[in-house]
Formats: structure tokens, sequence, C-alpha cells
């Protein structure tokens, strides 16, 4: 038998194996315990929630002998001939690609026949709000008052698109998304089942990826267990979801906080040279700083309501302890329009470097401001930071003043330290020329650094006699070839 996908081989089959949606799974058992079922629904709300799953149930319930608590027995004859396929009173149309007029009139006319084997004909239309104005023109008296054998299930994402004719005429369920835990609980009794071995960190990087979809929850662990078979670890679901990882997010977030411009850049440069997406990356980024958010506001009491295990939420409160709120709040601040940029741009490498040079310098005042409140940072912390970290302030200059060609260079740079009045660093001869040739465009700093000069020493093995040859046209005389 050919392989089924899991979030069609574990569909659930009653009311009971209804995960998460307790307020709609209660309103219809009830009516079918009371005999009172209506003759149109509307289930909305977002993908993978369990919409045609439940329209499905529910229409076996309506039709089933002898129900169960109001779920189909699945032991009558009725029950036995729809979980087989015989579906003749049980018709799914897909709103999708039967969207006309004619297709609505073609419904119209098929509600007449009445039921093969039982007590009610279900129409169940999925996506709905595909339907043009003209069909939905069509069907709006057969909704209203249809034959009373028959029972309209409407499944919709997208709500608005429904007229409001259409609207009035339907009793409504709206369906949530599923909590972390709930999906959780379901991935974990699906793998107990196939005896798959699994990591809980792995389970619940799945569950978050699902962002409260069930079936796509289940359509990344097919993934990741196509990927590694019989064993679902973190590796794996990082390597499958192409994500970053929670430790190396935080690294860069407190690199962020403790302003080591020259880690992050490492670290960032790491992760993309491995592959990882800006736009991933940007995603992660927002989420670990929402989460330390919240530790750093609710402190222990955000463990359960993160669903974190001890060794996880002990890095994030070591973290949120650190910065405080108002730091946090200044770097999703910085990074807020970030993954709209990564979109539209065609660099998406640069931008994603600027907004966390950004944050840096956000978090850079912050803690200025905090330690002096009646001024923007006193002498002494000027000196610190400048003494720590001249690479980051000769960056951020350049950055700010949209010098962007000594900004690159500068880039490449791997360290400056300060040697008498000087700054000495290493790089290739292309970086040393541009540097020496525009060196008077960063007098400034320099100056307010207490700096007389910048030398660029350059390292073994970079010359490039093309690339000179093609810095001589750009800078012509300026330009002078390392001896």
């Amino acid at each position: 038998m050919s392989y089924i996908a899991l979030y069609r081989k574990y569909r659930p089959q009653n009311f009971d194996d209804v995960v998460g949606q307790d307020h709609i799974i209660k309103a219809l058992r009830n009516q079918v315990i009371n005999n009172k079922v209506a003759h149109a629904y509307l289930f909305c709300g977002s993908r993978g929630t369990g919409k045609t799953t439940t329209a499905r149930i529910f229409a076996k319930a309506i039709n089933c002998l002898n129900p169960v608590n109001g779920s189909p027995c699945g032991k009558c004859e009725v029950c036995k001939a729809l979980s087989h396929g015989e579906q003749f009173d049980i018709i799914e149309i897909d709103a999708a690609s039967n969207n006309g007029v004619d297709d609505a009139r073609a419904l119209r006319e098929s509600v007449r026949f009445l039921p093969v084997i039982g007590k009610k004909k279900v129409f169940i239309i999925d996506e709905v709000h595909m339907l043009s104005t003209s069909a939905f023109n069509a069907l709006l008296k057969t909704i209203e008052e249809p034959p009373e054998h028959v029972v309209f299930i409407l499944g919709t994402t997208e709500i608005q698109k429904i007229p409001s004719t259409i609207l009035s005429r339907l009793m409504r369920f709206d369906f949530h998304l599923l909590a972390v835990s709930e999906i959780e609980q379901i991935i974990k009794k699906i793998l107990d089942n196939d005896k798959v071995v699994f990591e809980n960190d792995a389970v619940n990087m799945v569950a978050r990826a699902a962002e409260g979809s069930v079936r796509d929850a289940l359509s990344v662990l097919d993934a990741c267990l196509a990927y590694n078979p019989g064993n679902l670890t973190v590796s794996s679901v990082v390597d499958v979801l192409g994500i970053v990882g929670r430790d190396r997010v935080l690294e860069i977030i407190e690199n962020i906080i403790d302003n080591n411009l020259k880690s992050m850049l490492l670290s960032l440069d790491n992760l993309l040279v491995s592959g990882k997406s800006p736009l991933v990356m940007c995603k992660e980024l927002m989420s670990c700083l929402c989460d330390l958010m919240v530790v750093e506001t609710l402190g222990s009491s955000s463990k359960n309501m993160l669903q974190f295990d001890d060794a996880v939420f002990s890095k994030y409160e070591k973290i949120a302890k650190k910065s405080g709120k108002n730091i946090l709040l200044k770097i999703i601040d910085s990074l807020g329009n970030l993954e709209a940029e990564l979109r539209l741009s065609v660099q998406p490498k640069i931008v994603l470097e600027m907004a966390l040079f950004k944050a840096v310098n956000a978090v850079n005042k912050e803690e200025n401001i905090s330690n002096n409140p009646g001024s923007t940072m006193t002498e002494k912390k000027k000196d610190d930071i400048k003494d720590k970290n001249y690479l980051g302030q000769i960056l951020h200059f350049l950055r700010e003043s949209g010098k962007m060609q000594l900004f690159s260079a500068f880039s490449e740079v791997g360290s400056l330290e300060k040697v008498n009045d000087f700054l000495v660093g290493t790089g290739s001869i292309i970086t040393k020329n541009i540097i020496d040739s525009k060196k008077a465009e960063i007098f400034g700093v320099l100056k307010d650094l207490k700096i007389k000069d910048i030398i660029i020493n350059v390292e073994k093995n970079k010359k490039d006699l093309a690339e000179v040859s093609e810095l001589k046209k750009l800078f012509g005389e300026a330009f002078e070839e390392e001896e």
C-alpha cells in the first residue's frame, strides 16, 4: 500500500479525537443528541484547524443510526458505508474550482434528490469564499430554505469575502488556532503510536513552526521523519526547516545587549555562510525577543506560558535580567520594519546587517542614558566604550554618514588595536588602499577618539594584481600599491 501522509492517516474520525475546538464540538454534539440540527452552518477559521474534518464527522453523526454522545458510532450500516467511501449522502464540493453560476444552479438542482442510505443529504462546500457574486446569489434562496432532508456546511478561511446576505442565513462557528502545548500532545501521540524516538525540544520546535495549524505541524513532522526516519531530533528539525536554532539566535541577541559588535558580526556571518535565510533569521530574532519580553515582564510565572523546559528557561531568564525591558524594547523597535524591508530588498544580507548595527547603537544609547539620566553619557563611560570598541565606533559613524564604501572596507578589517595614539589593524591590500585614500573622511571621528592615525598592515598572500590594477583605475594617483 502507498504511503499516506500523517495528516491524512491520523485525521480524527469522531468528536472525541478533535483537539482544541471544545466550544464547537460541544454545540454540535448537543444538536445531534437533541435532534435539533440546523439547515446551514458556516465553519470559519485559519487553515489546518479542523474545519473540513469536523464537517465530515458532523455529517456522519447526523446520519448515524446510533450516535454515541453525539458522535458517529462507526458500527452501524450507515457509518460503515460512509467510512468505505460510499458517501452518496455526503457531497463535498470545492468552491475554488466550481465557483460559477452554472455550478451553483447544478447544486440547486441536486438538492431535490432524497438521501440514499442516511437521514440527511449533507453538502460540504469548502473554500466557499471563492464563489462568484452570481453564484452566491443563485444559492441564496436555497441556503435560506433548503428541503428538510438537506444540510449545508460551508467552510472558509476568509469570512470577510462572504456576502452578509449569506452570513445572516448560517449558524457560524469560529475555529481557533491551537496552542503549542495542544499540538505537542498530538505530535507525541503520533510518534508513540509509530514507535518513533523523539527529543522534547524537537517536538516543541515542530509545534511552534506550525503556528497553530495541526495540518502544518504534521506536514513538517512528515518532512523531518523523511529526513531522519525513526528519530526526531533537534538537528533534523533545524536542517529541514532551515531555521537558525534558539541558541544561535540568543547568542546574537546577547552580543547586541553586550555591545559586542565583533562577536555579533562573526555569529551572523557564520549563519549566513551556512545558508540560513535572512528573512527566517529575522522572524526568529523577533520571536525570541518577544519571548524575552514575556520572561522579563512575568518572571518565573512565564515558564508555563512559553512551554519552556528548565534549561531553556534559565537561558531566557539570564538574558532578560541582564537586558531589562527598555533595552529589549529598543532592539525590537530597531528591528520592527526589518521583515518588510527584507521581502523587498535585492540585498537582504546588507539590510539585516544594517538593522543589527542599528540595534547595537540603540542599546548603546539606552545604556548611556541609564548611566546618567541628566546627560547622554559621562566622559568616563565614553572613554570605556571607545577603548573597548574602536572598530564599532568607526563603523557606526560611517553607517550614519552614509559612507558605504569605507564602511565595507572597515567591515573587512579583522580588529583595531590601540598602540600609543595609533590604531593598528590588518586587512587585504584592497582594504588598505581604500582606507588610506579616503582617510580624510573619518578625520572627525578619529579626533573624537583621540587617535592620530590608522595603520592597516597587509595580510600575507592577499595581493591580487588584477584587483590592484582595478583600484588604480578607480583611485588614480591616490592609490599606491604596497611594496
